[in-house]
């Protein structure tokens, strides 16, 4: 019995000095990880910026597709005579 109880405390020493640094390094990159998503997706930070204006833009072309398929639903003459043919 006492040899079983020296083998688990063995075991356990050796998770302590296998497992623990290296669940501390692990931990370590991941707060690092996170502090620079963190700081990519700041709302002052230009990426965050930039993805804003990104779609803007795309919104402002989605309206101007709408627009034109509108457009050439109510007259689809236009694709063969152009705009000014469609009055």
């Amino acid at each position: 019995m006492a040899s079983a109880i020296e083998q688990v405390r063995v075991t356990a020493e050796d998770i302590d000095e296998d497992v623990v640094p290296r669940l501390n390094a692990t931990l370590e990159q991941a707060r690092v990880a996170l502090a620079s998503v963190d700081h990519l997706v700041a709302a002052d930070s230009p990426i965050y910026a930039d993805l804003r204006r990104t779609l803007r833009e795309i919104s402002a072309a989605a309206r101007s597709i709408r627009a034109i398929a509108d457009y050439l639903e109510r007259h689809p003459e236009a694709l063969i005579k152009g705009k000014g043919g469609a009055r």
